[in-house]
């Protein structure tokens, strides 16, 4: 019975420690223009953890911080914010999140955030999270005959 329950503990532990170990998606410094926004994509698996840290260096408020699953689905938004630290969200499925800082003052605000991912499982450890877009031209057309008296 010991050498069960030991077996069983030893395996919660392991997947516990694992699940903990969060990846590095994105650490950057940008600068958010005047009047402007700035935007990145990335892309997380079903059952994700994503944990975002995010600071203006001159402790200068940025009108809205967004997260939001692709293309309009909010899932987390902040206004007049200089700070966040370790927001975690959980990612309900497969998709394209978009992280949007907008500045509505004059001035450019400098800025630095950090995303990272605690993996759902073994098989989404090495999920790329890299959003790549593809331009399709479309060739369908439709005629429309039109008959005018004369």
């Amino acid at each position: 019975m010991k050498k069960i329950l030991s077996l069983i503990l030893t395996i919660v532990l392991s997947f516990r420690l694992f699940s903990q170990t969060p990846v590095d998606v994105a650490e950057s410094t940008l600068k958010v223009r005047g009047l402007s926004e700035t935007v990145f994509y990335y892309g997380f698996a079903e059952g994700d953890q994503v944990i975002f840290n995010f600071a203006e260096l001159h402790g200068k408020k940025l009108k809205a911080v967004e997260i939001i699953e692709f293309p309009s689905s909010p899932v987390f938004m902040d206004y007049k914010t200089n700070k966040i630290k370790n927001k975690t969200i959980h990612i309900s499925k497969t998709g394209v999140y978009k992280f949007r800082f907008y500045n509505a003052a004059i001035c450019g605000r400098i800025c630095t955030f950090k995303i990272q991912r605690i993996p759902a499982s073994e098989a989404t450890k090495n999920f790329n999270t890299g959003v790549y877009w593809k331009t399709v031209y479309d060739t369908t057309y439709t005629t429309i005959e039109k008959k005018t008296g004369t």
